[in-house]
């Protein structure tokens, strides 16, 4: 995220919006949740303002809101 920031000379993105379709059927909250702590830290910097998530079975999306901060 900082490269893409640095490339664009931006100092933040508004939002975040992460999708994965071709693995929402098969994919855990432990392959998912490093990634989306990632997107925390950003958030926590306001390199991110917002962050979402879409093609998420409902249990996934439900133990994800469960565990973010």
């Amino acid at each position: 995220m900082q490269v893409f920031l640095n490339e664009l000379k931006e100092n933040y993105v508004e939002s975040v919006m992460i999708s994965l379709p071709s693995y929402g059927a098969q994919l855990t909250l432990n392959e998912f949740i490093p990634l989306w702590r990632i997107i925390e830290d950003f958030i926590d910097k306001q390199k991110i303002l917002s962050a979402g998530v879409c093609d998420f079975m409902l249990p996934l999306l439900s133990d994800l809101c469960d565990s973010a901060k």
